[in-house]
């Protein structure tokens, strides 16, 4: 198992997780998906934060399913979400929306389909301007198949 931190600029409130090469390819951001904190897309994953702001993100690549990891009850997380992500190119990058994308960072993975396991904590914790807080976002990858995109527990503010 590989465990990876970033320290990753949101603006707009988006991270992606893309199959390098790739951009997300939704055009415009639904009620649901604002609920959601996940929009999926071909050969991404796009996470919405809490705030516009640079985050941390602890990545982690591994072969057993998501959801069975030491940190993984869901009880302990804001907002729990599952999908999956086709990676073709063997790179998968990680960029927050208002960075230089040549510039991001890239962690090396096996080509084919991964489940993701998205977990969100901390997201009562924004100041009262939401510049600052102990908001944390953690991405759980796994080969696996195609899953459509489901929210396993719900933030509620």
């Amino acid at each position: 198992m590989a465990r990876y931190y970033f320290e990753v600029f949101a603006d707009y409130f988006m991270i992606d997780l893309l199959d390098d090469g790739m951009h997300s390819t939704f055009t415009t951001v639904e009620e649901e998906d604002l609920s959601d904190r996940v929009i999926v897309s071909e050969g991404a994953i796009t996470l919405m934060t809490a705030r516009n702001m640079s985050v941390p993100l602890l990545l982690e690549i591994g072969a057993s399913p998501p959801g069975e990891t030491v940190y993984s009850d869901v009880e302990t997380w804001d907002h729990v979400v599952e999908c999956s992500i086709r990676i073709k190119s063997g790179r998968l990058a990680i960029w927050g929306n208002g960075e230089y994308y040549p510039d991001c960072p890239r962690v090396g993975v096996e080509p084919g389909i991964y489940q993701a396991r998205i977990f969100h904590g901390g997201l009562n914790t924004l100041s009262e301007d939401g510049l600052d807080g102990n908001d944390v976002y953690w991405v759980v990858l796994t080969p696996g198949q195609h899953i459509e995109k489901k929210v396993i527990r719900r933030f509620i503010s």
